[in-house]
């Protein structure tokens, strides 16, 4: 795995939550609709109702356990980048890998160069690269 696939998995774990309370959202709120043309004659069979209940309730199960991965592999790609000896490298990685922001974001909370900005990303990159090789031997 190289240096930004490892960093890149909290991203897509916080992706896939998203995309689960999303789809929460949208099973509760169907949950919640009536039928103008099924006013006065209920709105399915209990059964139905119970296992549209139990299908939300196993997606916000989901949700939490993706929750908790996400807290896990952010403390150990975090301790990873406490690594990075260039306070100015890690600070990148922190906010582009932990913090989600934006590239345009930093260079300008950072106050770089987004070119520069990219080429101190790579060299970032390979301090991780090295550390993680490091970790494996």
């Amino acid at each position: 795995m190289t240096a930004k696939e490892y960093l890149t998995q909290a991203f897509m774990l916080d992706r896939r939550i998203r995309i689960e309370l999303e789809k929460v959202r949208a099973m509760r709120a169907s949950l919640d609709y009536k039928s103008p043309a099924l006013q006065g004659f209920g709105s399915g069979s209990p059964e139905g109702r119970d296992m549209q209940i139990a299908r939300v309730l196993d997606h916000e199960a989901g949700a939490r356990r993706l929750i908790g991965e996400l807290v896990s592999r952010k403390l150990e790609i975090g301790l990873t980048l406490d690594r990075v000896s260039d306070l100015r490298l890690r600070e990148i990685l922190v906010r582009r890998y932990l913090s989600f922001q934006k590239w345009e974001q930093i260079a300008v909370d950072m106050t770089i160069d987004l070119r520069w900005l990219y080429r101190l990303h790579k060299k970032g990159l390979a301090e991780v690269e090295r550390i993680l090789t490091i970790e494996s031997h």
